[in-house]
This record gives structure tokens, C-alpha cells and sequence, in this order.
């Protein structure tokens, strides 16, 4: 049975975390830097004073670039603008969040701040079994989706690695290329 919540039911207070300036950002290091950007792991650091140290896992929440990822592993917080969620593993489980709020589709207001939006949602919630068999679906789909991603990828490299033989067959040949398409 679903049961409505608003937002602030489904999370749980995180301690304030003073997050790590881009400029501080480094290739390696001992913890990646999860931040409201769109690459997952934004960098690396050895400094343990931006590290998250609240209970795992949690949903970043980019503030400012809608982004969204689910973090199951120990991190250090990025700039300003990544909220960090953690669930109420009473209600939901921290998957299950993610993938509600994957699905508001909350619409770009430009640079503005986007919490406020999600602060107004509200979600339907069945119970943790059913969650946890909901999640399973989902990111077998999820994994489904990734890997047609990646064959797209590989197709486009394909034809471009194709279509630059054809041109370079043609110049060998000296063939004017337009007439290989007559």
C-alpha cells in the first residue's frame, strides 16, 4: 500500500559539511569529490576536512545544475550548491529516493536555485519490500540503458572511422568523392 510524504519525511538532517573549492580539486587522492557537477566524480583529494562523514548512502542534489547521484561510498562534499540527502531509512530506502526524484523531472530555471522545487514535492511510497524490489528492476533497466548508451557510442565512432576511409580511399584513388554517392 502507497502512502503519500512530502519531502522533508523522507530525509533525515545531514551535518554541515563545508565543501572543497574547485581550485582544490586534484586528479588523485585518497577521496573523490562529489559535487553538484554532471561528471560523477568531479576529483580527488587527501583532504579528509570536506570529507562526508554522516551515514551512507545518500542522494547529492545539485542545487544549481539539477544533477542527481546516488552515493553509496565515503567522499568528499564539492562547492556550494550540492545538497546532500540523506534518506529516512524508516520510510525509503536511499535507492528508492533516488530514482523518486530522478523522476519529477524537475525543469531547468537556469542558474536559480532548484531546492526549493524539490522541497515542495511530495512522493507516493510503498512499503521497504516493495521498494527494495522496485530498485532491483530499476537498475537492472538502468544497466540496460548504460550499455545502449555505450553501443551508440561505439556505432558513431564506427561511421566516422568509416566515412574517414571512404574520403581517404577516394583521395588514393583520386575519385571525386561526391561522384561515390551517384
Amino acid at each position: 500500500m502507497m502512502k503519500k510524504y512530502k519531502f522533508f519525511d523522507l530525509i533525515l538532517k545531514t551535518p554541515k559539511v563545508h565543501g572543497l573549492q574547485t581550485n582544490k580539486y586534484n586528479d588523485t587522492g585518497r577521496f573523490p569529490i562529489i559535487d553538484q557537477g554532471n561528471r560523477y566524480i568531479s576529483g580527488y583529494t587527501d583532504d579528509d576536512g570536506s570529507l562526508y562523514k554522516d551515514s551512507l548512502p545518500v542522494v547529492v542534489f545539485g542545487d544549481h545544475t539539477l544533477s542527481l547521484k546516488y552515493v553509496d561510498f565515503p567522499f568528499c562534499v564539492g562547492a556550494d550548491g550540492t545538497q546532500i540527502l540523506r534518506p529516512n531509512e524508516k520510510i525509503i530506502i536511499g535507492k528508492y529516493l533516488y530514482y523518486s526524484i530522478l523522476q519529477l523531472n524537475i525543469q531547468s530555471l537556469g542558474y536559480s536555485r532548484h531546492f526549493k522545487v524539490l522541497k515542495e514535492a511530495s512522493f507516493n511510497v510503498p512499503p521497504i519490500a516493495d521498494q527494495e524490489r522496485i530498485v532491483k528492476i530499476l537498475d537492472k533497466a538502468d544497466i540496460l540503458r548504460q550499455k545502449r548508451k555505450k553501443a551508440i557510442e561505439l556505432l558513431d565512432d564506427y561511421l566516422k572511422a568509416v566515412f574517414l576511409e571512404i574520403i581517404k580511399e577516394a583521395k588514393n584513388e583520386k575519385i571525386n568523392f561526391l561522384d561515390l554517392f551517384n
